[in-house]
């Protein structure tokens, strides 16, 4: 069935929804069996709307309020408790950010695991200045997380200004909400330090169901990819995979593959 959710986050199904799809959709950026790598700046901040009202607006605010975790858990189940870090990080004081780390982050659970010095902790999101101001259990109020003080960059990865190496880099469940697929990962390649860890996951649509998108449009997630796509850039940048996991969740993703690595440079 057809589907459109607009940047207020109404949903539309059906004939709404194909009416809807025909003046608005995303089939122009469309590559062929890739999917949508790249898409303007204008349609992400469309996206960013949708996250805005999603985290820090109504309707969506009154049920954030409540809300302390987006996956960050199950993310450290799957990960192993991320035990790997201690033995695959590199011997000296650790600097790491976390891109796209949302109101919640993942490092809040990742620092506690890492028994080496830590050097700088950064946090990137393009709206960390709204959830410090409008999200409730936003934590790293007062640029504090974990008792450590924390340098925040409220920019899309894209635009990032990067002034130094870091040891560790965390982007989880981050990439369909960016403009840019190929300008992500030469910006991770960048800011990666020689033997860093990269940890990465990411839900991909079938390669047999990338070229529908027509059928379907979803304002706060731009970027659609193949697996295979993206996992031909990570075989170039990372000449170690740590760990390796790939799930098919029919119910939930609708046959999604869910790729969870942790990968050395």
């Amino acid at each position: 069935m057809k589907s459109y959710v607009d940047k207020h986050i109404h949903c539309y199904e059906g004939e709404e929804a194909e009416k809807l799809l025909k003046e608005h959709n995303d089939d122009q950026w469309l590559i062929e069996n890739v999917g949508r790598p790249i898409v303007p700046v204008e349609r992400w901040n469309e996206a960013q709307h949708f996250e805005k009202t999603t985290w820090c607006d109504e309707p969506g605010a009154i049920y954030i309020k409540s809300m302390n975790d987006d996956h960050n858990k199950e993310y450290e189940e799957i990960f192993g408790g991320y035990e790997q870090l201690n033995f695959s990080l590199p011997n000296k004081p650790i600097s790491m950010i976390e891109l796209g780390c949302g109101p919640f982050t993942n490092l809040r659970i990742i620092i506690p695991k890492i028994f080496k010095p830590l050097k700088d902790i950064d946090l990137l999101d393009p709206l960390i200045n709204d959830y410090l101001t409008n999200t409730m259990n936003c934590k790293y109020k007062n640029g504090i997380l974990n008792g450590f003080k924390v340098t925040l960059h409220p920019v899309p990865i894209e635009q990032f200004n990067i002034t130094k190496k870091y040891q560790l880099v965390v982007m989880l469940n981050v990439l369909p909400h960016c403009y840019d697929t190929n300008l992500i990962f030469q910006k991770i390649d960048e800011m990666l330090d020689n033997d860093g860890i990269f940890i990465f996951h990411e839900k991909f649509l079938p390669q047999d169901k990338i070229n529908e998108v027509i059928d379907h449009y979803d304002s706060g997630h731009p970027l659609e990819l193949t697996y295979n796509y993206v996992n031909e850039i990570l075989k170039k940048q990372f000449k170690k995979t740590l760990f390796n996991k790939i799930s098919i969740k029919e119910d939930e993703y609708d046959g999604r593959e869910c790729v969870y690595k942790i990968l050395k440079k």
